[in-house]
């Protein structure tokens, strides 16, 4: 491993990772010509796995201050309605920074990941063959796919590289499976706009409604996909560390540890 200081000892920032990124992608597996382009995508997956982790603890806090809010301010607002004869609920709509922060981050680290990623897969190939980033390019006349510029370079690899198909096929497959969705939420974050059709967390307080409130009627946070904000990162960071067990056991240019 490449660190900048001699003889480091190095403490990884975040330990009790279920998969740490070191298990994954050890640059002693690598070419000497790669393993500083491994440590980048190691450290960067380490960062998915970090924030993609403490999307659950993050929720939970989310979930606590709107409770706090509507224990507070629910009674006066339907003290008020009431007064008023007014006949509509009251819905107490969170945009919590916190979960909106990690789940920004979430995508983003991922998207960091990939493009490192590929380039330590290009540089284990050989440098002689170029490197690319695991960019979108139209590839059999599916638009846009999310890594199409490393299936395009797998393809081009000489045919002694028995596996280089294999390789471009899991990523064909999670495109089609999985990762389009996810960069096109990172691509409409960074570039465009907010995820306007993600349901945001939320409660929906009545005029009837007795405290203590039931806070179990809390709606969770809903991404454009329909799935919950906390089975879709779950889901997200199983689907990568499949793909990268899978992929790498094909490259026959590593070594085992």
């Amino acid at each position: 491993m490449l660190h900048k200081y001699e003889n480091a000892v190095i403490v990884s920032s975040y330990s009790n990772l279920t998969v740490p990124a070191h298990d994954l992608l050890n640059a002693n597996t690598f070419p000497d010509a790669a393993k500083t382009q491994c440590e980048t995508a190691r450290k960067r997956l380490e960062m998915f796995l970090y924030f993609s982790s403490i999307v659950p603890a993050v929720m939970e806090r989310s979930t606590i201050q709107l409770q706090h809010f509507v224990e507070q301010r629910g009674p006066m607002l339907q003290k008020a309605k009431a007064g008023q004869n007014i006949d509509y609920d009251f819905v107490f709509e969170s945009e919590a920074v916190e979960y909106r922060s990690v789940l920004h981050a979430t995508l983003y680290s991922l998207k960091s990941f990939l493009d490192a990623f590929a380039i330590s897969i290009c540089s284990t190939y050989g440098s002689k063959y170029g490197r690319t980033k695991f960019s979108k390019k139209n590839i059999d006349g599916r638009k846009g796919m999310v890594g199409g510029t490393l299936v395009n370079w797998l393809r081009n690899l000489p045919s002694h590289f028995d596996e280089k198909n294999s390789l471009a096929s899991l990523i064909v497959d999670a495109d089609i499976i999985w990762l389009n969705r996810a960069i096109n939420y990172r691509d409409r974050l960074a570039h465009y706009d907010e995820l306007t059709d993600m349901d945001n967390l939320h409660m929906r307080i009545r005029l009837d409604d007795k405290q203590p409130y039931d806070f179990t009627s809390i709606s969770p946070v809903i991404m454009p996909n329909g799935q919950p904000l906390l089975l879709y990162v779950q889901e997200l960071q199983e689907q990568l560390l499949a793909f990268l067990t899978t992929f790498l056991s094909q490259v026959s240019l590593l070594k085992p540890i």
